[in-house]
């Protein structure tokens, strides 16, 4: 029986009765691969690396790091809270914008009530230092005309008491007016403390990259450490901080 016929130009046609023997050892790499199937591979190797690069992207976008900042003077230490930033350009996170940033809009909205009371305090009790203030100045410059009559004595003893009075509400006034707003400089919005913050952000970090399919070794930003001098009315001293 003839399996087939090979016909060359110029050459008669004759039978073939064995199979070509093929070199596989000599195939290119994807011999014997359709090629719609090799476009298909390719396709999904390349989605596959546009996938990771957004998802690398949008990591270093919304990932959240800070600063750990350690004042001294030489005497004493003191560690202040974190300052939170998101992604690699470092976009601060300042008051109830970290919570949202990690998430938690529980305690993104307890930040907005105790930092609005604490401004309540602030404010108030400096009204009330100036309203003492203005009431005392307004009652000093309403004394009496003097004259030198039968009444002098008497309208000196009223003025001075008027005097008097206005000056125990100027006193009353700039020491609960000062109670009051120092008791607000005083107040930390937070709802949290400086440690539960760092791990709201780790936690935030590892969900995203969980979400996102990346791996653990992903960061927005390389670990540093900086060390700067810094000036205040009570002295001077210098600032440890790093990023993590």
């Amino acid at each position: 029986m003839v399996g087939a016929f090979v016909a060359r130009a110029g050459v008669p046609l004759s039978a073939r009765t064995t199979r070509p023997v093929v070199d596989r050892g000599a195939e290119a790499p994807g011999a014997g691969v359709a090629p719609q199937a090799m476009t298909s591979v390719e396709g999904v190797q390349e989605s596959t690396k546009v996938d990771h690069d957004a998802a690398l992207k949008r990591y270093e976008d919304e990932a959240v790091g800070y600063n750990d900042i350690i004042a001294t003077n030489g005497v004493t230490n003191i560690e202040l809270r974190p300052r939170f930033f998101a992604g690699k350009f470092k976009r601060p996170l300042v008051g109830a914008d970290f919570y949202d940033a990690v998430g938690r809009k529980d305690l993104a909205d307890r930040y907005d009530a105790r930092n609005t009371g604490r401004w309540t305090l602030i404010i108030g009790g400096s009204a009330i230092v100036l309203g003492g203030t203005i009431y005392f100045f307004a009652g000093v410059g309403d004394d009496e005309d003097c004259t030198l009559d039968d009444d002098f004595s008497a309208c000196l003893d009223r003025n001075s008491a008027s005097v008097e009075t206005h000056a125990k509400w100027f006193v009353g006034a700039t020491v609960v007016g000062s109670v009051v707003s120092i008791i607000g400089f005083w107040i930390d919005p937070h709802p949290v403390d400086a440690p539960t913050q760092r791990r709201l952000a780790g936690e935030h970090n590892d969900t995203l990259k969980k979400d996102l399919g990346i791996s653990d070794s992903a960061r927005a930003e390389k670990p540093s450490v900086s060390l700067r001098p810094y000036m205040l009315e009570s002295g001077g001293g210098l600032v440890l901080a790093g990023t993590f």
